[in-house]
C-alpha cells in the first residue's frame, strides 16, 4: 500500500491550474479596461498643446481676478510683478505676487492669461498662488480676438 501511495502521488490538476490562469487574465481585463482612453496624452510641452476655448461671457464673482500679461502680472487690477524677470530667471516664487495673496488671503484665484503665454510663466504663478495658502485655481485663456 505504502508503494502504491509513493508512486500515485496527488498530483495538481490541470483544472486548478487553469482557474488561477482565467483569474489572473480577468485582472489583466479590467486594468486595461481601466486605463484605456480614446484621448491621446495632454503634455503641457507639446506644440499642438492648447488650453480649451470658452465661450461664457459672464464675470465669475467671489474670487480674486489675477491677469497675467507680456508685460506683468496684475491682482485685481494692481501690478503686482514683472513677467520678464521671471521668464528668465529660476526662481519658481514670485515675490511681487506672494505678499498681496497672502493679505487678500481669498481661497479661489480666477488666473486669467494670454493663450500664447508660456507654460513656465503659469507654472510659477500657480506655485505662488499655492504657496499664499489658496486653495482652489481657476485657469482661463485669453485670446486675441477677445481681447
Amino acid at each position: 500500500m505504502r508503494r502504491w501511495r509513493a508512486t500515485h502521488r496527488a498530483r495538481p490538476s490541470s483544472a486548478a491550474g487553469l482557474a488561477a490562469m482565467v483569474d489572473l487574465l480577468t485582472l489583466l481585463l479590467l486594468f486595461l479596461l481601466q486605463s484605456y482612453s480614446t484621448d491621446p496624452p495632454v503634455r503641457p510641452g507639446d506644440l499642438d498643446f492648447r488650453l480649451p476655448a470658452s465661450t461664457a461671457d459672464a464675470e465669475v464673482r467671489g474670487v480674486l481676478h489675477l491677469d497675467v500679461t507680456a508685460d506683468g502680472i496684475y491682482l485685481e487690477g494692481a501690478r503686482a510683478a514683472g513677467t520678464s524677470y521671471y521668464l528668465t530667471n529660476d526662481d519658481a516664487l514670485i515675490e511681487g505676487l506672494y505678499a498681496p495673496l497672502l493679505q487678500l488671503s481669498g481661497p479661489r484665484v480666477l488666473i486669467r492669461a494670454h493663450e500664447e503665454t508660456p507654460y513656465r510663466l503659469l507654472r510659477k504663478v500657480l506655485f505662488t498662488a499655492r504657496e499664499a495658502g489658496v486653495r482652489e485655481v481657476q485657469l482661463v485663456a485669453v485670446s486675441r480676438s477677445s481681447l
